[in-house]
């Protein structure tokens, strides 16, 4: 239940609240400092809120104006996150200090920041289904800082060590390393496709180029679902110092009547806040 004082409140509040029915309060903190973990996923419903504001006022969820005007709002306000100085990067979200854990950026903006890079790196339509699967994993019980990167490994488009590593180095820049102040150069160096900054992809981590008959292209990014074949042929590496059992290959899946449906309304899990495209 939620209640607020007065009867009356602001929707990006109330948004950021009703996020923390699943992030928090179904799915809650393993500890003290995995506070980052919901209040970020919280800020992001916040972000999504605004981004569907932008997305109606252009078209709707069904035109491609509409759904263009969804992301541009995302990448803006990524982009806005990312080019804060003075002392914004100067606190690692999963080293808190008491007295600013609810007041910030290292518990609210920079987590949401590094859902947004997530989103842009494993897919969009993959990062709302890592989310439905934490929540059914996790659901009534708690969740640590290993087993949240864990299941968003599982989404990595490329399923290749140097891809897991990468990734691995992206979750200690965003949620373990506190910077110097003033950001630019001191501040996180791995973000997400399209967005501000370096991005993701590239170097022995790469996609394929669209249109390539490589099971994982470019073009694929934000049209997942995956499915995987993960026997016979799995195999096994450790980036990171973690076990990975990797598909021997993937493929999208096949699309079915459901799926159809599913992909115009936009993904969200039952009761949610936050449609996640």
């Amino acid at each position: 239940m939620i209640a607020f004082a007065g009867g009356q409140i602001d929707t990006d509040t109330l948004y950021h609240e009703n996020m923390h029915q699943w992030w928090g309060d179904n799915v809650s903190e393993g500890g003290y400092r995995m506070t980052f973990y919901k209040e970020g996923l919280a800020t992001l419903a916040e972000l999504l809120y605004r981004a569907r504001s932008a997305e109606i006022a252009a078209g709707g969820p069904h035109s491609p104006k509409g759904r263009a005007a969804f992301q541009a709002s995302l990448t803006r306000e990524f982009a806005a996150i990312y080019r804060s100085g003075g002392s914004f990067w100067t606190g690692a979200p999963s080293n808190p200090e008491p007295f600013t854990l609810f007041a910030g950026s290292s518990t609210y903006a920079r987590p949401a920041a590094a859902y947004v890079a997530l989103r842009q790196i494993i897919g969009h339509r993959a990062f709302a289904a890592a989310l439905a699967q934490i929540q059914r994993r996790y659901g009534g019980g708690t969740i640590t800082e290993r087993q949240l990167e864990t299941a968003f490994q599982r989404w990595l488009p490329v399923q290749s060590a140097s891809c897991h590593a990468r990734l691995s180095h992206f979750f200690s820049e965003w949620f373990d390393t506190a910077y110097r102040r003033g950001g630019a150069s001191h501040r996180p160096k791995i973000t997400g496709p399209g967005l501000a900054g370096p991005g993701f992809y590239g170097g022995r981590c790469r996609l394929a180029p669209s249109g390539s008959n490589s099971a994982v292209s470019r073009s694929m990014v934000s049209t997942l679902p995956i499915a995987t074949s993960t026997s016979p042929g799995a195999r096994t590496v450790s980036p990171g110092g973690w076990t990975w059992k990797l598909p021997f290959a993937l493929r999208r899946a096949a699309p079915t009547a459901s799926s159809r449906r599913t992909r115009r309304r936009g993904r969200r899990w039952p009761g949610s806040c936050c449609t996640l495209r």
